[in-house]
């Protein structure tokens, strides 16, 4: 009877090992359209020191195509008066004047960023220019009159479309003001609550812009995702800002040509803004948790920060946003710190998983088609035929224990030999290695199996070719 029992007991705990490994799978069905993912998706909000040139080049190295840079009015602007700066005492009015590159206060201080836009674009990463606050001397009187409303228009557009004119060459979007719903106080101006005052500082903002070009690309209202607690004055909903700015009839339709928002942790709902307003979207700042200097969160540092990052990159891809921007790049000054470097250019460990999705995937090479993936007992997972009409899958496995995954891609766009190759990226996994295998496609459909560690994502990357042709990367 012992023997029968023991022999029931092995049966089952061999049922229970392979139905946990059949549970582990992605499926996905290239018939299926579900939206489009762009190479923007793959960006950066720029806060590195001006002396880290170097740290460009490990960005593009790792495939990133966009990034978000800030002009800072309150740090860029000399302290002036309305009756110097319309007098042009010492000339005010003269950009070259003015206040430009990284501080010693660095990004907590507001610095500005504006120095990296032509490096940027020399390596071929389109540009986000978001001309925020207010000068202090410009603005109504407030508890923090950097985030006051200006008091006199006239200055506040000369100072927008001068700092526009200045990078116009090296820039591709222009975003109007930083999280509106946290950073926008009303008080002591004529509108009731911050909401009013960023519709009219956006319409300001956008008219001088456009008075200079014509076809830039201008958005916002690049909202937090939750507004401050602690604001003394009504902080509406973020999505209730874009709704003001739709139904503001002072701001011509042409004016709003592109959503932005942040977003940190989970619960990213694009569709949200995109119900309001359909134009591109932009989630302009994205991590586990803001303050990102000082917040030890175990989902942005070490292994677990590139598990995590592939968790959000699929969702932001799902949800078919135009780009999106983690926050940020910055040196790293402790282990347990968000970074995306140490040193002057050394990436870490979260930056293996944009270099596997943008470059491995090739989905920073353009746009792709995002097609219905089912998955089980892993994190997250999708696919998509990329620019070179390729299958590919990206897979996340954001647990502590690893995983083998069974991949299975149906109806897929090609037939004959094809190349199965899968690229890892964990604490020990480097995204530029490869695993090759060929298979015959069956009633176009084709399957594979990825191991995977904890803390890890993985890319099956599928396309036609035959063992005898060789094999490129």
């Amino acid at each position: 009877m012992k023997t029968k029992a023991l022999i029931h007991i092995l049966a089952i705990a061999a049922i229970i090992t392979n139905e946990s490994v059949i549970a582990q799978s992605v499926t996905v069905d290239y018939s299926q359209d579900v939206t489009t993912t762009y190479p923007e998706v793959y960006g950066v909000v720029i806060k590195s020191p001006e002396a880290d040139v170097a740290s460009l080049d490990m960005l593009q190295d790792h495939g990133i195509k966009f990034a978000r840079v800030t002009a800072t009015l309150y740090k860029t602007i000399p302290n002036s008066s309305i009756a110097d700066y319309n007098n042009n005492v010492n000339g005010i009015q003269d950009p070259d004047n003015w206040i430009w590159g990284y501080t010693a206060t660095g990004s907590s201080g507001g610095s500005d960023f504006t120095w990296a836009l032509p490096l940027l674009k020399t390596r071929g990463i389109k540009t986000l220019l978001s001309i925020s606050y207010t000068p202090n001397w410009l603005s109504h009187p407030t508890y923090d009159t950097k985030e006051g409303v200006p008091t006199d228009w006239a200055i506040y557009k000369d100072i927008v479309g001068k700092i526009y004119k200045r990078f116009q060459a090296n820039t591709d979007l222009v975003g109007i003001w930083n999280e509106p719903n946290r950073h926008c106080d009303p008080t002591g101006s004529p509108y009731s609550d911050s909401r009013y005052a960023y519709s009219a500082i956006y319409d300001r903002g956008a008219d001088a812009v456009r008075s200079i070009c014509s076809t830039v690309p201008i958005g916002g209202p690049e909202t937090s995702h939750a507004s401050r607690s602690q604001s003394p004055w009504l902080a509406p909903a973020p999505v209730d800002f874009l709704q003001e700015l739709v139904d503001n009839t002072n701001i011509p339709v042409s004016h709003i040509n592109f959503i932005t928002l942040h977003h940190y942790n989970t619960g990213l709902d694009v569709s949200a803004y995109k119900r309001v307003l359909d134009v591109p979207a932009y989630v302009t700042e994205w991590n586990a948790r803001p303050n990102v200097s000082s917040n030890t969160d175990p989902r942005m540092a070490g292994k677990r920060s590139l598990a995590w990052a592939g968790f959000q990159l699929i969702n932001i891809i799902k949800q078919g946003a135009r780009g999106s921007a983690i926050y940020q790049h910055i040196p790293q000054v402790a282990p347990d710190i968000f970074a995306t470097y140490t040193g002057a250019d050394t990436p870490t460990l979260v930056m293996r998983t944009f270099k596997l999705f943008s470059q491995k995937a090739r989905l920073g090479n353009g746009n792709a088609r995002v097609k219905d993936t089912a998955y089980s007992d892993v994190t997250t997972a999708t696919g998509a035929l990329n620019a070179l009409n390729e299958a590919v899958a990206l897979i996340s496995n954001d647990t502590d224990q690893s995983k083998t995954v069974s991949v299975t891609l149906n109806n897929l766009p090609f037939t004959g030999s094809v190349a199965v190759k899968v690229y890892k990226a964990s604490q020990n996994d480097h995204p530029d290695s490869v695993s090759t295998s060929y298979v015959t496609v069956s009633e176009g459909s084709i399957s594979t199996s990825v191991s995977m560690a904890d803390y890890s994502a993985a890319v099956v990357r599928v396309y036609p070719e035959t063992p005898e042709a060789g094999s490129y990367e």
